[in-house]
């Protein structure tokens, strides 16, 4: 009778039973926990989810005890026992940070990133941030001071990231502690030196400065390659002081932000492909007829008497020259112009300087009034026109007077830290009246079109 009752027993109702026995009694999984000497073979009660081997494991349903037996065999003994687990997360633990401090524009010849009573507070736009996991943003359109909250983990360190000045000016600086005489200071981005344990207030001051910018009076402004770009500071100032209009051509853009120039004064060409001319030293040196003589010494020399006069290589202007009225003078320089000291040329006189290399003008010549200039003449160069050259940094002021033009672009790197540009030049042009009679030769270019 019993073989017959399996015999027309269901196979169906033997799955059912086995169903009903894996959801009552979960099939055992196991894992091999080991240090390299002894070894721990758990059996555990965990769903079915099978064996596990590692150093440690997790069970699916850590919010409950869960029974294991357990097989330690270290080699030389042999325990059998049982115990059980339970998986617990534990917290993170974040303590806050509270930033606050003063903005402020710092305009020193050489900035001490410490607020003195004479630099103004800063009115523009900024976005100070704290780390970046925990951390806030702190954005404001007008503002001289802020206050930033962060949370951050116990036990890391605190971050400031400055962005977002406007108007021309950028960030250069920090202090901590009081503004006067903090007990730290840097450059760039703050960084707290210390582990941060509880919470904890800091008083960090940030210190922007005004961009350099430059200007002209009168005369045009052409760029052969990328753009032309002077970021004019707020409230605004003109880029175009003279009542004559000027035309700025760019191969790209034209970039002047807060320029008060009238529209009716100054006139853009954006996106212009000029033509290549022949128009350099060489060019020039052979319509003078490939002048040898006078020779100039590489220094010490006195402002030149009217005439034509060749340096052989680079040449140091380390006087002043005041140039006699009614003196004209043309001066090759087969390298590079070196221009330490002022160039002063009257209304009836003409000075061209025709340079094989660079004209580096010294970041240590100042002159604050337009009025006065710190360089006058014409300058003609095949590499480029340098500020700031042998000052770093430079605030100095720059006024230059004449015309200047450099096949190598110019390097525009001087920095006033305030509203008035760092370079500005006018156009003279008696001077271009004034210049030798070989140079008054008209230039033409013969191409073949099509009718």
């Amino acid at each position: 009778m019993k073989i017959k009752w399996f015999k027309h027993f269901s196979p169906l109702v033997f799955i059912s039973i086995f169903l009903l026995h894996y959801l009552l009694f979960p099939l055992p999984s196991f894992a091999l926990l080991t240090d390299g000497n002894n070894s721990i073979q758990d059996e555990v009660m965990d769903e079915g989810g099978g064996p596990v081997n590692g150093g440690t494991y997790a069970q699916p349903n850590s919010s409950l005890g869960q029974t294991a037996q357990g097989d330690i065999n270290d080699g030389s003994r042999h325990i059998l026992g049982g115990h059980t687990y339970k998986e617990e997360s534990s917290p993170i633990t974040t303590v806050t940070v509270t930033f606050s401090g003063q903005i402020w524009v710092e305009n020193e010849t050489n900035p001490d990133f410490v607020k003195q009573a004479t630099e103004s507070a800063y009115l523009g736009n900024i976005n100070i941030s704290s780390n970046s996991v925990f951390g806030q943003t702190f954005s404001c359109a007008s503002c001289s001071s802020y206050t930033l909250t962060a949370d951050v983990a116990a036990g890391s360190y605190a971050n400031l990231y400055f962005s977002g000045t406007s108007n021309g000016y950028s960030i250069v600086g920090w202090d901590e502690g009081n503004i006067a005489s903090p007990s730290a200071s840097g450059f760039g981005n703050y960084q707290s030196i210390s582990t941060i344990s509880a919470n904890t207030s800091k008083t960090v001051n940030i210190a922007v400065t005004l961009g350099s910018w430059f200007q002209v009076d009168s005369g045009d402004l052409s760029v052969a390659s990328g753009d032309l770009q002077s970021l004019i500071p707020s409230p605004g100032y003109p880029f175009n002081l003279g009542a004559t209009k000027s035309v700025l051509i760019s191969k790209n853009d034209v970039s002047l932000g807060n320029d008060t120039t009238p529209s009716n004064q100054l006139f853009k060409v954006k996106s212009y492909s000029n033509a290549q001319t022949s128009l350099n030293y060489d060019h020039f040196y052979n319509l003078a007829n490939k002048p040898t003589t006078p020779t100039l010494n590489p220094s010490g020399n006195a402002a030149p008497a009217s005439g034509i006069y060749y340096a052989s290589g680079n040449l140091t202007i380390d006087q002043d020259w005041n140039l006699a009225s009614g003196m004209i003078a043309t001066i090759f320089v087969n390298g590079d112009l070196e221009i330490d000291n002022k160039i002063i040329v009257p209304v009836t006189s003409n000075i061209t300087f025709i340079v094989k290399g660079n004209v580096n003008i010294s970041g240590a010549l100042v002159d604050t009034n337009p009025a006065n200039p710190t360089i006058e003449g014409i300058f003609l160069s095949d590499g480029s026109i340098n500020t700031n050259f042998n000052a770093n940094p430079s605030s100095n002021r720059l006024v230059a007077q004449g015309i200047f033009a450099a096949g190598g672009g110019f390097n525009l790197t001087r920095n006033s830290n305030g509203s008035v540009p760092s370079e500005q030049f006018t156009y003279r042009p008696d001077l271009l009246i004034n210049i030798p009679d070989f140079l008054k030769k008209s230039a033409y270019s013969w191409q073949e079109i099509s009718p």
